[in-house]
């Protein structure tokens, strides 16, 4: 009997990145979710490598798997290729790591993250085998809930989505959970009855109780029911971290432990909605950090770990942090990364303290290039910080620079224009003068989006001719370097950006034609089709620049029954303090700037209890020269199962890890980015298994093979095991340059025909020459297969074809021309490579693998 599991890894040797349906390698919480009271999928609408690294869903991840009755697993979207191989093979949209169909959990939870993901994520609920409507959803569950930033704002998705979840999800999903268990454990009911509970949940915005009336203009005239309040989270220390968090299989966006130090944001920056919406401010002590890090650091192996929050350099015990986890990781070749350094917190000491930890790049976001316009947007510094912190940062050591800007500001004049080019020049001169002919300067630039629940959120938005002229004004004023790169946000994307940003529900059908006509990804540059968008706003109805526009602060906005935290007053109340170039402070306890908190919510900053300790010596710990390799350890290894769908740079990810998570004394490799030595022999395509590949592994000090076998097994999910471990001369020649002997065993699907299979065999052995024509990267040549082929033969009994090939020759057109050149029938073969062993005389070093040779 077939399962899903087995369904899906038919289609993978079909499809771009196979890695992106497997399991992960480990970690995460995980429970059977047969055995869950209540079943959770939590959805990230986008490809794998983004959703991994998706922070908000491991902590929901890890809270909604806490109770031993409730189950949590993830779920992404399948690239266009993907998509269409599971509709034509009737395959549902899938969990993991069960591979349980998404339609038979209980809640279907959507990560709302970016507004051009919105047709992704209907495409995901209808490629569960749900109706998209929620209307049209009759069945009590599963229920389809929305949640993250783009949430703030559901009107625009309210048809498609039974619930959403405002604000903090770890805070208002398991009393979802709790509900729902109740209303089962009760007897169960109708659906009615069951989003009449759950309305009661603080956070929870049920849109069928806000009916909406438009004017005859079409637009909002009122939103009717009860005033929704987000969920918070009073005190992070409540909801700790998790201290396994999941390893995926593929290389993540953010390949790296993800520590949250902070949320909210004290700043105020007018256009900014994560500063608003998520008031007010809540730190964790760096005690706290510290402890948590090294866990999750040990635990996954990565090999550098991201101290992050909306401005880490606001945290109150920032430098204390920095220098604690520099010296309990001296030596341990792990990197610390702070983003969003925010320039007004760029001291001379947390720039030396950065410095230390290593020199990737240096962001700095002023945003705004003239004064005016930096105390529009409430940014608290001043044009003469930005370049000061550029000129600190260069003079602790930083070669590339990368600055952010916004176009598209309320009044906006030529003249501020002007002033991101001249600040830019400033930079670059200060750079050049800094670091010489070595120094680089990338600059970003985007055009604001005015967002829900911010002071801005009434203004207009540039339409796209606008942008593109503003842009190149900017680029044309800019010198030409190679070293000096401009990039902006494409001006098409950006509008519909803000289209769905501030839209209604009006928009609803505009989403469901896109999905039916098969748009999907809008936020990948090669996906979005702006011409299919205007088609759709125009088939539809639509006034599309009537959301660009102006709104009159009197008039009612879609998002009124949502209460974010900063009220209205407080919003209109900044509007107008930004036109009239007055500031507001920054957030701090007991100030009411925007009357927020009270007895349940505070500010939560952490200050240092004593000054900052002076920082440890640079050579704390282990030096570099005790990493050097002295000894070589070989290995036989298998990829097999789920993993012979990891390609080659994704296997050695893998085994890395795995490294780092033993007390191996792992050698490392120099250089400013350095990784554990490790060498493989030939590598594997992907889909293709090994019972008996070939790998090095380097070591500083000398230990027992069959003990390394043992710790390394330990850390490798099934599949992937280690055996026939030796030592190995130091200098030994390189496993990927010698020659080999490789067998494999081909079996192909039921159904297919031994007999034509073993003609064709006797036909290729029976021929001097076997001429295929192979195009690789773009260029076609003629291959002859038949030299490389040293033996060949089908064994009936067990269904298979055995043969042995030279290394060098292209097994893939081998297949096909077994295959008649049928591809799609090759796709449907399992192919494992079962042996590898040297051809060359005089390779002793290498011995074959056992029941091998």
């Amino acid at each position: 009997m077939r399962t899903l599991k087995h369904e899906v890894f038919r289609l993978l040797s079909g499809v771009s990145r196979p890695s992106r349906y497997l399991p992960p390698l480990l970690g995460g919480a995980f429970r059977d979710p047969g055995k869950a009271e209540v079943f959770w999928t939590l959805l990230f609408p986008d490809v794998a490598e983004s959703g991994w690294s998706h922070y908000g869903t491991e902590l929901l991840h890890s809270a909604l798997n806490g109770p031993e009755w409730c189950a949590a697993e993830r779920a992404f979207s399948p690239w266009p290729d993907m998509e269409r191989a599971m509709r034509a093979a009737g395959v549902p949209l899938f969990t993991l790591p069960s591979y349980r169909p998404v339609r038979e959990g209980d809640l279907l939870g959507i990560t709302l993250q970016f507004e051009l993901s919105y047709v992704t994520a209907v495409a995901a609920i209808d490629l569960a085998g749900l109706p998209i409507r929620a209307a049209d959803r009759t069945d009590p569950l599963p229920l389809v809930v929305g949640g993250g930033p783009c949430a703030m704002n559901p009107e625009p998705l309210a048809p498609f989505f039974d619930l959403f979840v405002l604000g903090d999800g770890e805070e208002a999903a398991p009393r979802i959970s709790e509900a729902v268990r109740e209303w089962k454990r009760a007897g169960g009911g109708t659906k009615g009855e069951l989003i009449d509970r759950l309305d009661r949940i603080e956070g929870v915005y049920a849109p069928e109780r806000h009916p909406v009336r438009f004017d005859s203009r079409g637009r909002v005239e009122a939103v009717e029911g009860r005033t929704v309040r987000r969920a918070v989270v009073a005190d992070l220390e409540e909801h700790p971290p998790p201290e396994r968090p999941a390893v995926p299989a593929l290389q993540p966006v953010h390949d790296r432990v993800y520590a949250e130090i902070a949320r909210g944001c004290g700043v105020g920056c007018r256009f900014c909605q994560a500063g608003m919406i998520y008031r007010p401010l809540r730190e964790r002590p760096a005690a706290s950090i510290a402890e948590w890090a090294l866990r999750a650091l040990r635990a996954t192996g990565h090999e550098d770990i991201s101290l992050a929050s909306l401005s880490t350099g606001d945290h109150g015990e920032i430098v204390e942090l920095v220098r604690d986890l520099d010296r309990r990781l001296a030596g341990c070749h792990t990197g610390i990364q702070l983003p969003s350094l925010r320039v007004a917190t760029l001291t001379g000491e947390l720039i030396a303290e950065a410095a230390r930890l290593g020199k990737t790049g240096f962001t700095l976001a002023p945003e705004a290039g003239t004064e005016r316009m930096l105390r529009l947007i409430n940014k608290g510094i001043e044009r003469g910080d930005v370049v000061e912190a550029a000129r600190l940062a260069v003079r602790g050591g930083w070669d590339l620079l990368k600055l952010y800007f916004l176009i598209g500001l309320p009044t906006e004049t030529e003249e501020d224009l002007d002033g991101i080019v001249s600040l830019i020049h400033e930079v670059w001169n200060v750079g050049r003068e800094g670091a010489g002919r070595r120094f680089r300067l990338n600059v970003s630039v985007s055009t604001l989006v005015p967002k829900p629940h911010t002071p801005f959120q009434w203004e207009r938005q540039d339409r796209p001719e606008e942008t593109a002229r503003k842009q190149e004004r900017i680029r044309r004023a800019l010198p030409r370097n190679r070293n000096l790169t401009v990039r902006f946000h494409d001006a098409p994307q950006t509008r519909v950006e803000g289209i769905l940003a501030r839209g209604d529900r009006r928009l609803a059908p505009v989403i469901e034609r896109l999905f039916r006509e098969g748009v999907r990804f809008d936020e990948w540059s090669e996906c979005f089709d702006p011409r299919a968008w205007e088609g759709a706003f125009l088939a539809c109805g639509v006034d599309a620049d009537d959301y660009l526009r102006e709104r009159d602060e009197a008039e009612p906005l879609p998002w009124d029954r949502i209460d974010a935290g900063p009220g209205r007053e407080f919003l209109l109340r900044e509007r107008r303090r930004s036109l009239e170039g007055k500031t507001t402070p920054v957030c701090d306890e007991g100030c009411r700037n925007c009357s927020l908190c009270g007895d349940e919510l505070r500010v939560i900053r952490r200050r240092p209890e004593s000054p900052a300790a002076a920082p440890p010596p640079p050579d704390e710990g282990a030096s570099p020269e005790t990493r050097e390799a002295k000894h070589r350890l070989r290995f036989r290894f298998t990829k097999l199962a789920e993993w012979r769908f990891l390609s080659h740079l994704e296997t050695g990810r893998a085994i890395r890890l795995a490294l780092r998570r033993t007390d191996l004394p792992i050698a490392y490799s120099l250089g400013f980015h350095p990784h554990a030595r490790i060498a493989f022999g030939p590598a594997l395509p992907v889909g293709v298994g090994g019972r008996a590949e070939l790998m090095d592994v380097f070591l500083h000090e000398p230990f027992v093979p069959a003990d390394a076998e043992r710790l390394l097994n330990a850390q490798l999910p099934h599949g992937l095991r280690f055996f026939h471990g030796r030592e190995a001369p130091l200098r030994s020649r390189a496993l990927d340059s010698i020659a080999y002997r490789m067998e494999y065993e081909a079996r192909p699907p039921d159904g297919e025909d031994l007999d034509r299979l073993e003609r064709r065999v006797a036909d290729f052995l029976s021929r001097s020459e076997v001429p295929v024509e192979r195009t690789t990267k773009g260029k076609t040549r003629v291959v002859d297969l038949r030299p490389g082929v040293l033996e060949a033969r089908l064994d009936r009994d067990e269904r298979a074809l055995l043969f042995a090939v030279a290394s060098g020759l292209p097994t893939a057109e081998l297949l096909l021309w077994w295959a008649e050149g049928d591809r799609d029938r090759v796709l449907r073969w399992t192919l494992t490579r079962t042996g590898l062993d040297p051809l060359e005389e005089g390779e002793k070093e290498i011995d074959p693998a056992p029941g091998i040779g």
